[in-house]
């Protein structure tokens, strides 16, 4: 839960640049419009333990201020993820629910697709707590 209305999150989550700073994941997240939009690709530097990836990834559901899903485009194998951010208003502020599916594509993806799927709901309760130390922090 997050102590603030659906609009605040919204444009706190929509600060890509400050998004990065707390995301144990991310590296960089250049989107090829300069900003989130329906349909853009994004160039995206993350990192997920000891591994460095570099892919493009497709905002393909742009629904502000409620939700936006992201799927990968390049590499298209030996994983394909689809990760879905949503934000609902709550008498307690704002609900932030994330939903990653993770396909693994041919035999090396479905044995990566349990590990990474693990390490990636990890690392995505590793930024809601940075995030929640930062929003109490600028309150």
């Amino acid at each position: 839960m997050l102590p603030v209305t659906v609009e605040q999150a919204w444009d706190y989550f929509g600060n890509v640049s400050h998004l990065v700073e707390l995301d144990p994941m991310l590296e960089s997240y250049e989107p090829d419009a300069g900003t989130l939009q329906e349909g853009t690709t994004n160039h995206v530097v993350s990192r997920l333990g000891p591994l460095r990836m570099r892919m493009v990834t497709r905002t393909a559901v742009l629904d502000p201020p409620h939700r936006v899903v992201f799927e990968n485009v390049k590499p298209s194998w030996p994983l394909r993820v689809r990760a879905e951010d949503a934000l609902t208003a709550h008498p307690a502020g704002t609900l932030y629910q994330v939903t990653i599916t993770i396909g693994g594509v041919g035999p090396i993806g479905r044995l990566l697709a349990r590990p990474v799927g693990g390490r990636m709901i990890r690392t995505r309760r590793q930024l809601m707590e940075s995030v929640l130390l930062d929003l109490a922090t600028d309150s």
